[in-house]
């Protein structure tokens, strides 16, 4: 096994453990602001993690660049769904109070 190799199973398992453990966080987890943080960081680190590591194993660096490109965009507009998500709730409970 080369030491690419095992830097890519590394990183693929941080990120598969980390997706797990968010998973059950949202089982516990019962308000949607709380939940909404844990996706947050599903998106941000978990989810770029595991596609990193199949870019640490790509063929050429096309592939590379492709799959790193995908996880750059997960960084930056996951967060921005979330954010999104959260004042769309903040605004309806704000509806709700005052009529």
């Amino acid at each position: 096994m080369s030491p690419l190799q095992l830097a890519s199973d590394i990183v693929l398992w941080l990120g598969v453990a980390l997706s797990v453990l968010l998973s059950v966080g949202m089982a516990v987890v019962r308000d949607l602001f709380d939940r909404l943080h844990v996706v947050a960081a599903v998106t941000s680190v978990a989810a770029p993690l595991v596609i990193v590591s199949q870019a640490l194993t790509a063929d050429s660096w096309r592939p590379a660049l492709k799959v790193v490109f995908i996880a750059g965009l997960l960084v930056v507009t996951g967060p921005m769904a979330t954010v999104a998500t959260a004042r769309a709730r903040a605004t309806e409970q704000q509806r709700r109070g005052s009529s």
